[in-house]
């Protein structure tokens, strides 16, 4: 199914690095074709996945990401801050090292 165009060289064993560049592209192409074939039996959001990063290898826009709106991310955003905190104080009590971006995060 799929065969690499043979070139004629001058010498016979000199080769180079050609060979692994050009198996990794078959690979590619390969892994690429399995996916465009398995896509009819995914879900719609891996679909959609797909059609996604084939309009990003194209050159075109990605899609924005849907935003959690403030009511719900602010009690996990508490619940992070709470499990930071309590992070914190165990490296403390353990005298661990602690890096200064989390000294700095923890002015804010």
């Amino acid at each position: 199914m799929y065969k690499k165009k043979k070139v004629a060289d001058g010498g016979g064993s000199s080769r180079g690095g050609t060979d692994a560049l050009d198996e990794g592209m078959d690979f590619k192409k390969i892994m690429k074709d399995i996916e465009l074939f398995s896509s009819s039996h995914v879900t719609w959001k891996e679909r959609k996945e797909m059609e996604n990063r084939k309009v990003i290898a194209l050159g075109g826009k990605s899609s924005k990401k849907q935003r959690l709106p403030l009511s719900v991310a602010r009690p996990m955003m508490k619940i992070q801050k709470e499990r930071e905190q309590r992070m914190l104080q165990e490296r403390l009590i353990l005298g661990q090292f602690i890096d200064s971006w989390t000294i700095w995060r923890q002015a804010w």
